[in-house]
């Protein structure tokens, strides 16, 4: 932008100190918001572990009413051969997937009891409160080492 004062052409534009002003502020701004938008995917990725745990334990009891015993491998409950990873969106993948956000292992199967152990995985370790989640037969849910409350 140009002004015509006395015959002269004057130029406006940003100082140097202006848009280090500017640089400093995006940069609060920043530092104060990514935080808690790391924090809120952690939790939404925790909460499609949760909806997984809780499909998997519905999957165990329709197993058992069928089989009056539960599965001991997640190729029982149809769902394929290693380990039960998923990524954000609670989609099975492969386990060295870098899309993985927990793996949920199945352990401790009797015929009447069993404990599905979600993990986190890659970035997700980072919600270090709960890093695992778990439920079993009766539907006690447990976290670690979080509070069961917090995670849950």
């Amino acid at each position: 932008m140009t002004s015509r004062l006395a015959g002269t052409v004057k130029e406006r534009a940003f100082s140097l100190l202006e848009m280090l002003i500017a640089l400093c502020v995006v940069g609060l701004l920043l530092g104060v918001a990514l935080p808690g938008y790391e924090r809120q995917l952690q939790r939404v990725k925790r909460s499609t572990a949760i909806a997984a745990l809780e499909h998997l334990r519905a999957r165990q009891e329709q197993f058992f009413v069928h089989h009056r015993r539960y599965a001991e491998t997640f190729a029982e409950l149809g769902l394929g051969e290693g380990a039960h990873c998923i990524d954000a969106q609670g989609q099975q993948i492969a386990a060295d997937a870098q899309q993985r956000c927990y793996c949920v292992v199945l352990e401790e199967v009797t015929s009447m009891a069993y404990v599905f152990r979600a993990t986190a995985q890659l970035r997700q370790r980072r919600d270090r409160q709960c890093v695992e989640l778990v439920i079993d037969q009766q539907g006690r849910r447990s976290a670690s080492p979080g509070a069961t409350g917090d995670c849950w």
